[in-house]
């Protein structure tokens, strides 16, 4: 899945079905179903280490355009 052709994708990861780690407008997304959650993090810290993209990660942070995972998939929280 993609949520748009503007998404940057950060790494494949090594399952089946095919998936990846990627960055769209200042969110991480990443399949649930992947086991290393360590790596997942390790790779977004890689990432963000580079100043171009830690400039853009908090720039689209900082913007009044943010949407929260929650608001981009347009879905209820779950509370219990």
């Amino acid at each position: 899945m993609s949520l748009s052709d503007e998404d940057i994708t950060i790494c494949r990861l090594p399952t089946k079905p095919k998936a990846r780690l990627y960055y769209y407008q200042g969110n991480f997304f990443y399949p649930l179903f992947y086991p290393d959650v360590g790596f997942i993090k390790k790779q977004i810290r890689q990432w963000l280490a580079i100043p171009e993209n830690k400039a853009m990660f908090e720039s689209d942070r900082k913007s009044p355009n943010y949407l929260t995972v929650v608001e981009l998939m347009d879905v209820e929280p779950y509370e219990h």
